[in-house]
């Protein structure tokens, strides 16, 4: 079962495109957290997952506990949830990220 970081930071490297541009820098800077922070990663940009505002507020409300170990990457968190938040973003409906969170979920019952 992935840990809510893992989680989190799979998310993170959702494909740039399905992001909101106005919310690039704020990714870019949690991206470098993570490496700064040597965490394990996808070794490129996917499309498994289309990353929401509301996924990435609960995934990193869950990761707190692991987050509290990573407090800059916490707050480049906090900046990126705050920059999504901002803009009205859809997320087509092809495999949502909140897909991925029940299924995360489901599999700790």
């Amino acid at each position: 079962m992935p840990l809510p970081l893992a989680t989190l930071i799979a998310l993170l490297w959702a494909s740039s495109p399905l992001w909101p541009p106005s919310a690039l820098a704020a990714l870019l800077a949690a991206r470098t957290h993570v490496l700064l922070a040597g965490l394990p990663r996808p070794k490129h940009e996917h499309q498994e997952v289309i990353p929401d505002h509301h996924t990435l507020r609960t995934l990193a409300g869950v990761a707190r506990p692991e987050l509290a170990a990573y407090p800059d990457l916490h707050a480049a968190l906090e900046r990126l949830v705050g920059e999504c938040e901002e803009v009205s973003w859809y997320s087509p409906p092809i495999l949502p990220a909140r897909a991925l969170l029940a299924q995360w979920r489901e599999a700790e019952v």
